[in-house]
């Protein structure tokens, strides 16, 4: 196994990385432990180059968008499985101060592609008195289906190893592999506690309801989002939590999402799952991208973007794992004096 690469985790940034080496055939193997995070799996799954909050561009959109959703679509195509759709997001407006900021934005040609039409169409059951923006250009995609897929498409030669490790194996990892990646997550901070300083990891806790009462072909954005998912089934998140970084769903965290869907929505629902994951956010909140020390590398800090950001950000890595490319210093992460 001396010239095979072993990547450290398989959730949306393992899993992406591992297709962007299968394709460029690099040899690998994959550590995974399933129980210990779901958060990709819990992940929305949206692709939008805005922070509809403060209605600014998220920094490198331009770029990582040139891989939306050429890469994704030419993953499925010729699957069995579908995991990327494009789907508009129908942003709340709630003040009229709102309204003219996005209005003002449609004439950046930085914004154009993005925001379209301002609605004041009614959606039964949806209190949103100033009406709605709509996004366009935006995406969805099925993490779970996604990580099947990856499953799927592994070569013969892929083994993954279900297994937990801990600080002290990654010595007699580095001696057996090639190279080592870490992709796990908020979870890197336990293989190497010395990039404690560089995470700022946060909770997040979903739903899943059902309602008769809310018709949507649109994600529905306002304190909560609201995605569809067929047959009167809803995904409605996420929150924020900085404590108990556990994939365990909380009372408080139920209640914050009954109170913010309950600010938008009239309307009779059903809550059949409710579940918890760690966003792997660092405190600058941008991406851990790059070397560690001799033939350990870091894929990891994606926080809630992933989806966006992981396939240009691999392809970076990969080049400059296997031509020494200077990667971009922002991603660097000696810049937390991680050794």
């Amino acid at each position: 196994m001396q010239n095979k690469i072993l990547l450290i985790g398989r959730g949306l940034a393992g899993a992406i990385l591992s297709l962007k080496m299968i394709e460029k055939g690099i040899d690998h193997d994959i550590i995974d432990d399933p129980q210990l995070s779901t958060s990709s799996r819990v992940a929305a799954g949206l692709i939008n180059p805005i922070v509809l909050k403060r209605l600014k561009l998220v920094a490198g959109s331009k770029t990582f968008y040139n891989n939306i959703p050429k890469d994704y679509l030419k993953w499925e195509q010729g699957s069995a499985t579908e995991f990327i759709s494009e789907i508009p997001i129908q942003h709340i407006f709630h003040s009229a101060g709102e309204i003219n900021d996005w209005s003002s934005k449609q004439s950046d040609p930085d914004f154009a592609e993005y925001l379209g039409q301002v609605s004041n169409k009614a959606i039964a059951h949806v209190k949103a008195p100033f009406g709605f923006g709509i996004m366009k250009n935006t995406f969805r995609l099925d993490t779970g289906n996604f990580l099947d897929f990856h499953l799927k498409a592994l070569p013969p030669t892929c083994t993954i190893i279900s297994e937990q490790i801990e600080e002290d194996d990654l010595a007699h990892l580095r001696k057996q592999y090639h190279k080592v990646i870490v992709c796990n997550g908020h979870l890197m901070r336990m293989l190497l506690p010395d990039s404690e300083g560089a995470f700022s990891p946060t909770r997040g806790e979903v739903m899943t309801i059902e309602s008769k009462d809310l018709e949507l072909t649109h994600i529905l954005h306002g304190p909560v989002f609201i995605l569809p998912l067929g047959n009167h089934l809803f995904k409605v998140g996420a929150t924020y939590h900085w404590d108990n970084f556990k994939d365990s769903p909380t009372p408080v965290g139920k209640k914050q999402l009954v109170q913010n869907l309950e600010k938008i929505f009239s309307g009779s629902y059903t809550i059949l799952e409710h579940q918890a994951g760690v966003r792997p956010n660092t405190t600058d909140r941008k991406p851990l991208v790059g070397t560690l020390r001799d033939n350990l590398y870091c894929f990891n800090g994606l926080g809630s973007r992933g989806a966006l950001m992981a396939p240009h950000l691999a392809d970076l890595l990969i080049e400059h794992i296997m031509s020494s490319k200077e990667l971009p210093h922002i991603y660097n992460p000696h810049r937390f004096k991680t050794k």
